[in-house]
């Protein structure tokens, strides 16, 4: 199973639940803002990826946050703020076999269909050897480009 964790309002965790429901795959979403931040989770992610990479200082908690501190953060004082303001989290986290991936892009759909069992992967009719990502207008092709694609990737 799939574990998605993000907010019930962040577009890009509702767009990972929404393609792996379309492809027929069990996903389980954890709103983080609701259910707070399990510890281990909260420890596997910084070692994963780095506090630094989990914090998301675009976002308006990071700036309400920090309004009038300069002081510098620490891997324990970025640690207690993430498990306090759980929004500073950059999201989806997304859970499959023990590994993590850190937003949802064209990278980490490719990642994520490495790490899904065979059963689980996406197939098409044996002509057609490639998988095909759609990511609002960016497509990504492993395997050959069909005829009908132009050298840049985009339909003509």
């Amino acid at each position: 199973m799939v574990k998605i964790f993000g907010g019930a309002d962040c577009r890009s965790s509702r767009r990972a639940f929404q393609w792996l429901g379309e492809r027929g795959l069990l996903c389980h979403f954890v709103d983080l803002k609701k259910r707070g931040i399990d510890e281990a989770h909260l420890d596997a992610w910084i070692q994963d990826f780095g506090w630094r990479r989990l914090i998301d200082k675009r976002s308006v908690a990071w700036r309400t946050l920090t309004q009038g501190h300069s002081h510098q953060l620490g891997p324990r004082e970025a640690r207690e703020i993430i498990s306090r303001h759980p929004a500073l989290l950059k999201s989806p986290l997304i859970g499959v076999r023990n590994q993590w991936l850190l937003g949802w892009n064209a990278k980490n759909k490719i990642r994520l269909l490495g790490l899904l069992p065979e059963h689980h992967r996406l197939t098409l009719p044996e002509s057609t050897q490639q998988v095909i990502l759609r990511d609002e207008c960016k497509t990504v092709w492993l395997g050959p480009r069909p005829a009908v694609l132009g050298q840049s990737g985009f339909h003509k």
